[in-house]
């Protein structure tokens, strides 16, 4: 019931671009392609942030979470933290067809696991939260969001 939900979700929002897209992604048909991240190791991931560069349509959903988060007042250490975690959601949906929410949701839930405390889970989760409307380019998460410690 609840994929059939979110599926509804994009037709009840009027989300052109995500209705599209799932008919690009052939998500309509009996038997949809199924796609899924690859398994990292968080150590892994972590390091490679600092190497690996950004290309213009992936930074831009980035400076505007900070633009936000900075609106709000958040001190630099927060904005780190949480740069570091949107640009390892952004990093890990690279290879997604595309701007899918199911997508970008595998996501979140791949790299969950890789948190093991309270604090970090949270953290994660919430950034995934906020990061969301970021990626998917909606002019509303402009608006400075909800910082969530």
């Amino acid at each position: 019931c609840i994929p059939v939900i979110r599926d509804y979700f994009s037709f009840w929002v009027k989300d052109i671009k995500a209705i599209v897209g799932m008919n690009q992604d052939k998500a309509f048909e009996a038997n949809p392609k199924e796609w899924r991240p690859e398994t990292r190791n968080l150590k892994e991931l972590w390091e490679s942030l600092d190497r690996v560069t950004l290309s213009n349509v992936e930074s831009k959903p980035l400076q505007d979470y900070e633009k936000s988060l900075r609106s709000r007042g958040a001190d630099d250490l927060f904005i780190d933290t949480r740069r570091k975690l949107a640009k390892l959601l952004l990093l890990r949906l690279r290879d997604v067809p595309h701007k899918q929410p199911n997508a970008y949701r595998k996501v979140v839930d791949a790299n969950l696991p890789l948190f093991t405390t309270d604090e970090t889970h949270h953290t994660f989760l919430n950034v995934g939260r906020e990061f969301y409307y970021f990626w998917k380019g909606d002019h509303q998460a402009m608006q400075p969001v909800a910082m969530a410690a």
